[in-house]
């Protein structure tokens, strides 16, 4: 948390919202020790459930600042996410690095004078291979967008109105616990909603669901050591017509154009919950 309270300091805006908390199960007051109480506390059990809980901060900053500038990746390692899928994010206007905790006061400072405004903070907190999404653009036009893949080629698409997102999971790594895999991928949200047949307990029904349309050929996989953040923005190409990083990360508001930076800080923690005594292992 010491990456957000410095973030307060440094930049003008909102206080980040508080870090989520996973409930826990308080030890209950025993009065008085009976047969019966005992009995109840041999039934259960403590286990440790490791927990991701990831600090996600959204910035705005004048057209060009993360694009057409340095500024903000000289502090930045951008070889985690793969030479390969590196080239291939920048070629469709994304760009990704890893920066270190110590990395954070001298960025930040950049990221102020560059004008950088801090529109929106909030946490999520997930037991690590659960999928959460970030919203990157809401409510969008229809729109056509064209994708590059890592063979050179490349295909449009028109896609309905809706929510630009980023899905995100979480991994954790055996032999080092402290740090986060970070798993991502753009994808798109209809506005309108229609039916599909899915089974819930092989009992086939109806529900009414948006359409999701994921840019997988995008997705990407790096490793966040203890401490340190990600920072996921526009690259050059972004401002190419109909290219990925325009659609995600670059909005429009009074005639003028703003890139979306975004932020993320996972860290691990570590959470006791009571579960029947002959229950398997849920911890990682």
């Amino acid at each position: 948390m010491a990456l957000v309270h410095f973030l307060a300091t440094i930049l003008a805006g909102c206080q980040p919202d508080p870090a989520a908390q996973m409930p826990t199960t308080a030890p209950a007051a025993v009065l008085l020790s009976t047969p019966e109480v005992s009995a109840a506390k041999a039934a259960r059990r403590k286990l440790m459930v490791l927990m991701v809980r990831v600090q996600i901060e959204t910035f705005e900053l004048p057209i060009g600042a993360a694009s057409e500038s340095d500024q903000i990746w000289t502090y930045l390692n951008e070889e985690p996410v793969g030479t390969q899928r590196g080239v291939t994010l920048g070629r469709n206007g994304i760009r990704i690095g890893v920066g270190r905790a110590e990395d954070w006061p001298d960025l930040a400072r950049v990221l102020k004078r560059l004008k950088g405004r801090r529109v929106l903070g909030h946490t999520i907190t997930s037991l690590p291979g659960a999928t959460k999404v970030v919203m990157l653009q809401a409510k969008q036009p229809p729109q056509d967008v064209f994708t590059f893949y890592e063979d050179l080629t490349g295909s449009g698409k028109r896609y309905p109105a809706g929510d630009a997102m980023l899905a995100i999971s979480t991994a954790l790594n055996e032999d080092d616990i402290s740090s986060v895999q970070i798993t991502g991928m753009p994808q798109i949200r209809s506005s309108e909603h229609r039916p599909r047949i899915i089974r819930d307990r092989s009992t086939p029904r109806i529900v009414d669901r948006p359409e999701l349309f994921n840019f997988e050929p995008l997705t990407f996989r790096l490793e966040v050591p203890s401490g340190g953040f990600v920072v996921i923005g526009p690259s050059a190409e972004a401002q190419r017509p109909h290219s990925v990083g325009r659609s995600f990360l670059i909005s429009k508001r009074k005639g003028m154009s703003f890139e979306t930076v975004l932020l993320l800080m996972p860290k691990v923690r570590r959470v006791w919950a009571e579960v029947p005594a002959g229950s398997a292992s849920v911890a990682p």
